[in-house]
This record gives structure tokens, sequence and C-alpha cells, in this order.
């Protein structure tokens, strides 16, 4: 039964990528979409600025990675040391990508939202909390849904923690600078 639910939750992920202009970055892990900035003014650790307008890479984790890893039947623990481990090449997959596609020439921000937050900060995220209640609730709500389909552990894994979504986000310069 689960495989089903995996299988419709990515052929809905599909269609989404489709319509929301997401598309993949090199190596799999990754998927993005260039975005125009609509919060308040994002003044980064290293000195970036994205000011409201600006365009912005929205980073997505690509599901499917996810999806196979799990279901190679790993424990929560092999899930994490290989989700790790892979974040680190993409990371430098992503610096790569952003050096050389046009599209990304402009953009000096990668950011998304996550309920896999603990921990990023040691790749380079930075890590924040959402500021709208709204967008923070929907996010958590959908990422807990994703998580239990996803996760070995299921329903289990979401209702052992209280899981909230963060805004994570890591500069170009940062990238260049770690990988």
């Amino acid at each position: 039964m689960k495989r089903v639910i995996i299988k419709m939750w990515l052929i809905w992920e599909s269609v989404f990528e489709v319509l929301a202009g997401i598309h993949p970055v090199p190596g799999g892990f990754f998927r993005i979409a260039v975005r125009k900035y609509r919060g308040g003014r994002l003044i980064c650790s290293d000195g970036t600025i994205l000011n409201p307008g600006d365009r912005y890479g929205e980073l997505h984790l690509n599901n499917r990675f996810f999806a196979v890893l799990s279901q190679k039947g790993g424990s929560p623990a092999f899930l994490g040391i290989s989700s790790l481990r892979e974040a680190k090449a993409a990371l430098s997959a992503l610096k790569e990508y952003a050096e050389s596609n046009p599209l990304l020439k402009d953009i000096h921000v990668f950011m998304g939202y996550t309920l896999l937050n603990r921990g990023v900060a040691r790749l380079g995220f930075e890590v924040r909390d959402i500021n709208s209640g709204f967008i923070r609730n929907v996010a958590s709500w959908y990422e807990k849904v994703l998580l239990a389909v996803l996760h070995p552990e299921g329903l289990k894994r979401i209702m052992s923690k209280k899981l909230v979504s963060k805004q994570i986000f890591i500069t170009k310069k940062s990238l260049e600078k770690l990988y």
C-alpha cells in the first residue's frame, strides 16, 4: 500500500514541477525554481543582501531520491547519513550549476522551507523561523504529510516530535567558499 501512495505522490510532484517551473539541478538531489523575493530585506551573515523584487533560487529536495533511499529498507539513521553525504555532493553540484547556468547568473541566494533543518548549518545554510504563521503552518503540514509518506517510520516519525518548518538559505558566496 505504501508503495502505491509513494507512486501517486511522485506522479503529483511531476505535474507540480511542470506547473511551478521547477527543474532538476545536476546530481539529482536538488530541484530549483527561480522566483522573485517578496519578503522583507534579508541580510545574510556573509553580507549578501536580498531585497524585495530580487531573484533567488527556490530550492526543493528531490523527493524521488528520498523515496528510492527509503525503499532500500534502511533505518532512519541510514537515511540521515546517506542524505548528509548526498547533500554535500549536491551543494558542490549546485555551486557549479549556478556558475555555469545563465538563468542563475544574477542569483545570489538559494532558499527553501524544510522540516529537515537540524544540522543544516553545518552544511553552510542559515536557518530562520518563517515569519508568516500561515506559510509556516502550510509548509509544516505539507512536509509532515510528505515525511509520513516517505520516511521509513512514517506516521510514527511525525508523531514523535514537534516538527516545524524553517526557512533555510545559503548564498552563492558561501557555496563558492565551502564547496
